[in-house]
């Protein structure tokens, strides 16, 4: 019976925080532009594009440390039980895995952010490492037809 219950309760968390995790990227989603507005502001780079590009990442970041989150509590769930059955550990692992991704990636972007908000204030900046991907419109929505 403790196993049945303990599945149960983390099924129940799990869904908890899908729920609350879809719910404040609903409020987050309008800052976010789509992979067409990304490359235009990126190409137009005036100040105020910067601004919004810097909000845009901001955001994604911030998606991405909640998604890394979720994850890690996948992870926890996965072996909480009694026994550790190997399927168990591999979807522990495959979480564990995603969750680093999402960290570096959250980070990646937080430097993004920075970067487009010291050029919104007219200051000299550097385009960070690896986040080519990112001011082409990776991770953003793509564009509603």
């Amino acid at each position: 019976m403790r196993i049945i219950r303990l599945r149960a309760l983390s099924v129940g968390a799990l869904a908890l925080f899908t729920f609350v995790g879809g719910a404040a990227a609903q409020t987050a989603s309008s800052a976010v532009l789509n992979s067409l507005e990304v490359k235009e502001l990126i190409n137009r780079a005036e100040p105020a594009d910067h601004t919004r590009l810097g909000v845009h990442f901001a955001v994604l970041a911030e998606q991405h440390a909640a998604d890394a989150k979720r994850h890690r509590t996948m992870a926890q769930a996965f072996i909480a039980g009694p026994t550790r059955r190997t399927a168990a550990n591999s979807a522990s692992d495959h979480c564990k895995r995603l969750e680093q991704l999402n960290l570096k990636s959250a980070a990646t972007l937080r430097e993004l952010a920075a970067h487009h908000e010291r050029l919104a204030a007219g200051q000299a900046s550097a385009v960070p490492r690896g986040t080519a991907g990112f001011e082409g419109g990776a991770g953003a929505p793509a564009p509603h037809g």
